[in-house]
């Protein structure tokens, strides 16, 4: 599918190119007063330029060194860069500075331009274009084609036209055909209002698509706003989409509330942070070196923000090299994985380096200094491959929930990419899946899960030590030794190591599996008298004080083999202080089975005293245990047979 495409203009102040973009299209893109007044463009302005393929929009920037900033924001989102040379003043500073920053910013294509043509003779264009191709050798423009104009002839531009052209084809032959599936994202590079409209704005659309009366999110302010209505290239349009230039008339936000470094995007989709992490990569003529905690201006999108540079490991990047580190802003900033980025010094103003996103998102806990495993992560994130960004991005989460449509922001990968590499990822056991409630499943890298295990082991461990008699941990216990974890998360996981048979347990206590209690020889034979105790005492069975004081101790002390015993099922816990042996309770279960066979109309509580030669006292609590577990049901003042009447409890 061909898609609409931006080129942007780039080169020294004065070289010709607001002269050539109205050569190309009759459209003079300076628009502000004082611009037509000095003949030096100070913003970014806009054309468009009718192709074979469509309407090409065109950003042309300025070119003087104060108005780099501005460049930038023109140069954000570009496809193909139109790089002016004058013929009459070959290479300058700023030719330098223009092509790094479209290294930067990971162009890839574009067209050499030598202006001025009627004002050198050809042999000095010779030694121009001599200059222009050592600039460019290292580059992606060293296979770029120099065509030589004239905006005042107009030699050259119908040569020029044709270059574009090819260079278009070139791009949307090349270009991904997914980018409309993606969440739509504009940036912001103006916002004004109009008479009778309100509030409006511009900008390239980078993803998606979006239609008219449609709400968005606008960031970083996270405020709802609603499209009125949309034009591109002058024209009234009810959809725009990636690629194109839009004008948008919003309702919702007043036009002095969004500016140039704004964004609006699906609502949702982005989330503002004040701290991303990236490759960070000094230029190698960088005068000066990046050190650890140095302050910078931080260019990402359409944005200028002064960041803090937190090194990951070293204390300096010296030129020509790279480092990961974390940007800290002082206001948030919007952007998502695998964004270019540029830095520039606080003061003076020259471009230091730029890189590459990595790690864009707040919520996803940070990378520590010294974290060389972590570090090598983070570069993961860089693979040409979507499974493996989703993996490294659904790894960096660690522990924390996460939604499908997270990995657009933090792995740079369309919904479509998302679903096949999720589903791919766990038949390769790469992802872990925890049911952690109905309908939700929770993904977990697997070194992730495996982290988790071992936390949840080390904290069992800690219990049991703790509390040598108990056969098993109470599930809240373990939790709260975990509270810093959701606790669903670990709910879950206590259910998945009982499957793989790791832990012992059940949706109340579990244990390790190779635990067992640790008893006295004391405590042995205080256990065999216990349990002997309540055998013999059937259905009239002595409450917690009595078996204590009968034994010679306290129900303190006792307390735990009772407890013990109950995890072992040796005694049934039937209510407030009352035991049964496990062999009573079968027998009671098999008493009723057969009462209820030959009185099917439902035995009272005095029928039920005795048939299990007890009294009332004991005979109610064992009807209400009965009642609970749905061997017997209650209706009125009798008791019919329930519907597991005849399923013993495990």
């Amino acid at each position: 599918m061909t898609r609409s495409l931006v080129l942007g203009t780039a080169g020294h102040i004065d070289h010709g190119k607001t002269a050539l973009v109205h050569a190309l299209t009759g459209i003079d893109t300076d628009r502000l007063p004082e611009e037509k007044a000095r003949g030096v463009t100070i913003d970014i302005g806009f054309a468009h330029l009718d192709t074979t393929h469509g309407s090409l929009a065109i950003i042309d920037v300025p070119g003087h060194e104060r108005f780099i900033r501005n460049m930038l924001a023109g140069a954000s989102g570009i496809d193909l860069a139109l790089l002016v040379i004058a013929a009459d003043d070959s290479v300058m500073p700023q030719t330098h500075e223009h092509l790094a920053i479209l290294q930067l910013l990971g162009i890839r294509h574009g067209v050499i331009v030598m202006t001025k043509c009627d004002l050198a003779d050809p042999d000095w264009q010779d030694l121009v274009e001599e200059d222009i191709r050592e600039l460019t050798r290292t580059t992606f423009l060293r296979e770029a084609p120099i065509v030589r104009t004239s905006a005042t002839t107009g030699s050259g531009i119908d040569d020029l036209r044709q270059a574009i052209q090819e260079c278009c084809v070139t791009i949307q032959q090349s270009h991904r055909d997914d980018e409309t599936d993606r969440p739509f994202r504009l940036a912001v590079d103006r916002s004004f209002t109009a008479a009778g409209l309100g509030t409006i704005i511009t900008g390239t659309v980078w993803s998606g698509s979006v239609t008219v009366d449609t709400e968005l999110e606008h960031l970083p302010t996270r405020r709802r706003v609603r499209i009125r209505g949309m034009q591109v290239h002058g024209q009234d349009a009810r959809t725009i989409t990636v690629g194109q230039r839009a004008a948008i008339n919003l309702s919702g936000v007043h036009h002095s509330e969004i500016e140039r470094g704004h964004e609006l995007a699906e609502p949702g989709s982005l989330t503002p942070a004040h701290r991303i992490t990236g490759h960070l990569h000094v230029l190698p003529d960088s005068p000066f070196p990046i050190k650890h905690r140095s302050r910078v201006r931080l260019h990402i999108g359409t944005a200028e923000l002064i960041a803090q540079v937190r090194l990951l490991s070293g204390m300096t990047i010296e030129a020509g090299h790279a480092q990961t580190a974390s940007l800290v802003t002082t206001e948030p900033v919007v952007c998502m994985a695998r964004q270019p980025f540029v830095v520039r010094c606080e003061s003076p103003l020259i471009t230091l380096g730029g890189g590459t996103v990595l790690q864009p998102s707040v919520h996803i806990p940070a990378i520590a200094r010294g974290d060389d495993q972590g570090i090598r992560l983070l570069q993961s994130i860089l693979d040409d491959e979507p499974a493996a960004r989703v993996a490294t991005a659904v790894r960096l989460r660690g522990y924390s929930r996460w939604q499908e449509s997270d990995l657009w922001r933090e792995a740079d990968v369309t919904p479509n990419q998302a679903r096949l590499a999720l589903t791919q990822l766990q038949q390769e056991g790469t992802l872990v899946s925890l049911p952690v409630s109905k309908g939700r499943a929770a993904l977990l890298h697997a070194d992730r899960c495996q982290e988790l295990k071992l936390r949840v082991l080390k904290a069992i461990r800690f219990l049991h030590d703790r509390s040598p008699l108990a056969a098993a941990i109470p599930r809240t216990q373990i939790i709260g030794r975990l509270s810093y974890l959701d606790s669903d998360l670990i709910q879950a996981l206590l259910s998945h190591m009982i499957t793989d048979r790791q832990l012992t347990g059940n949706e109340h206590t579990v244990a390790r599996a190779d635990h067992k209690p640790a008893l006295t020889p004391e405590q042995v034979q205080a256990l065999n008298t216990l349990l002997a105790t309540y055998e013999s005492a059937a259905f009239t069975p002595p409450a917690v004080e009595q078996a204590a004081q009968s034994l010679g101790t306290s129900p303190d002390r006792l307390k735990p083999l009772f407890d013990l015993a109950a995890q072992q099922n040796q005694l049934i816990h039937i209510g407030a202080f009352l035991y049964l042996h496990h062999s009573r309770e079968r027998e009671a279960r098999q008493r009723l089975a057969d009462a209820f066979d030959s009185s099917p109309q439902g035995l009272t509580i005095s029928e039920i005293r005795v048939l299990l030669n007890t009294s009332r006292k004991y005979a109610v609590p064992i009807c209400e245990y009965f009642d609970r577990l749905g061997v017997t049901k209650r209706l009125g003042d009798k008791r019919m047979a329930g519907p597991n009447l005849r399923h013993e409890e495990g």
